[in-house]
């Protein structure tokens, strides 16, 4: 190492073999003193690894997270000259931006924040496995991590012992990682996208089953992200002001060809105005002064817990969230079969895709520029995202632009419909036929 470094931050890891050929990291400080507890920690990680018989990638994948993780908690902890077992949750979101700020100075993270925040989630999570077990093997005092009154907020050490499910959740278990880091949007993931038998079994199942008012609230809310691509949290924010009947008849003074709203909560902050369909505004409107009514009406909610907001939970007559609202939607698509993942985000990027695809057709044929920045910022635009480095929406459609187009696609559908039509003209014909002419 460089001898600008202070010799208390030397933390190093060796590899050493047992009889039957296996590798184990054995950690050792600036004076190679032997560091036990990052050191069994990983021997714990590998020989659990090896009980579940998992296979060579996925124990390798675990032990490297594991050794990488304790190796940087214990080069922060030697910076800081902090004992493990006087950390605290400030100590871990400070040494969870540590750990994101030397991610950003490695060659493959420049320039891709969202990339780092997810690395130095991994080992933040690792972290916590590592004190949770540390304080399970009485290794560090009892009151170290725990869910209440413990310098680390978690829920690990109670895990399957509270009979709780929300003790189960990520937020929960480690409180402090980075939340929305983009991860799902990143290039070349595959995610669930809605597809327009979704949608249909969807709105048959919601005919069958269920109220007629669960239904207008799912099928409506779906329509907007059908539409707009809007995230499930700006639509959950809507406010019953922003379509009062005025308002649209200011719009169509102006002979305006859409019904532009801003939501409240829109990701960064931004409030940036999208444009509505008028028939879907209009079904806003009229949910609004008939479902929403019959809601208040129905549960006695009181209306100043309602903050205006449009789309109330039937039952309570509260306002939904945004976790409340895509639990609800993604078990509607789950009993109509769709695929794992299926959800009101499914539905956004079946929106995406259709308009990232549309973008690209059009500048195509008016001669823009076909440079990937250039493409990229006008689907940002039209989606309203902020992101410039997670665009599965483009390569998708920019695998097409040789290919399907929307106009072919269009004509196939619009061909298929004729032959529908056409088939069912034959039937009914035939139908006719059969039936027995009437006696005069």
């Amino acid at each position: 190492m460089k001898a600008s470094i202070h010799k208390a931050q030397r933390v190093y890891v060796f590899w050493v073999e047992d009889g039957n050929s296996r590798r184990f990291p054995v950690f050792r400080g600036s004076t190679y003193a032997l560091l036990e507890l990052p050191t069994d920690y990983c021997g714990m990680v590998i020989r659990k690894g090896e009980s579940e018989h998992v296979s060579e990638a996925a124990m390798r994948t675990r032990r490297d997270n594991a050794v990488i993780a304790a190796h940087e908690l214990h080069i922060y902890l030697s910076e800081k000259q902090l004992p493990i077992a006087e950390m605290n949750d400030n100590h871990l979101l400070e040494f969870r931006d540590w750990c994101w700020k030397r991610a950003m100075k490695r060659p493959q993270y420049r320039g891709n924040q969202s990339v780092a925040k997810e690395t130095t989630n991994i080992r933040l999570k690792e972290v916590y496995e590592l004190l949770a077990w540390a304080q399970g093997q009485g290794r560090i005092p009892s009151g170290t991590i725990g869910p209440v009154r413990c310098g680390i907020t978690s829920t690990l050490p109670v895990v399957g012992l509270s009979g709780l499910d929300s003790d189960e959740k990520e937020l929960k278990k480690y409180p402090r990682i980075y939340t929305r880091t983009g991860r799902a949007s990143r290039l070349g993931r595959v995610q669930y996208r809605a597809t327009d038998d979704d949608i249909a079994a969807l709105e048959d199942y919601l005919e069958d089953a269920g109220s007629a008012a669960d239904q207008r609230l799912i099928t409506l809310i779906v329509r907007i992200i059908s539409d707009t691509a809007w995230r499930v949290g700006s639509v959950a924010s809507l406010q019953i002001h922003q379509f009062a009947r005025k308002e649209l008849a200011k719009a169509e003074a102006r002979h305006a060809t859409a019904f532009d709203v801003a939501p409240p909560d829109q990701k960064y902050g931004f409030s940036k105005s999208f444009s509505l369909s008028w028939a879907i505004t209009y079904d806003i409107a009229n949910y609004i002064e008939i479902d929403r009514e019959t809601i208040i009406k129905n549960t006695g909610v009181n209306r100043k817990l309602l903050e205006g907001r449009i789309f109330l939970n039937p039952t309570s007559g509260l306002p939904f969230n945004y976790h409340s609202l895509s639990d609800r939607i993604a078990k509607r698509f789950r009993n109509v079969g769709a695929g794992k993942g299926a959800g009101a985000h499914g539905v956004r990027r079946k929106t995406g895709t259709r308009i990232a695809r549309e973008e690209i057709e059009f500048r195509r044929k008016h001669g823009l520029s076909m440079q990937r920045e250039d493409v990229v910022d006008a689907i940002a635009q039209r989606l309203g995202q902020n992101s410039k480095t997670a665009y599965q929406f483009y390569v998708e459609a920019n695998a097409m632009m040789s290919g399907y187009t929307v106009e072919s696609e269009q004509r196939d559908q619009l061909e298929a419909c004729r032959n529908e039509i056409a088939a069912l003209r034959a039937k009914l014909s035939e139908l006719q036929r059969q039936k027995p002419s009437k006696k005069r």
